[in-house]
């Protein structure tokens, strides 16, 4: 139940913030970020300040969401929080 209330509350987020879904299952969710949510959510600031001190083209950022036990290297690892030591 938990997997599918965190693929719910990301869909809806990234829906209420203009990022384009690429791919959905009820296993993966595969988002394209606008420059906006890459901005506060990437923790790219290099990045972003050379983008925009050079007017460089932007280079969207993907994120692949996975909502089961099967690992893939290409996918985020959420973290609620803070962890305790």
């Amino acid at each position: 139940m938990i997997a599918e209330q965190i693929h719910h509350y990301l869909r809806t987020f990234f829906i209420e913030t203009n990022c384009k879904i690429e791919d959905e299952t009820s296993d993966y969710l595969t988002v394209q970020l606008t420059a906006d949510i890459d901005k506060r959510i990437m923790n790219r600031p290099f990045y972003w300040q050379f983008i925009e001190s050079t007017k460089a083209e932007i280079t969207r950022y993907s994120l692949n969401f996975f909502f089961t036990s099967k690992k893939s290297r290409h996918a985020s690892f959420l973290c609620a929080g803070l962890r305790s030591r």
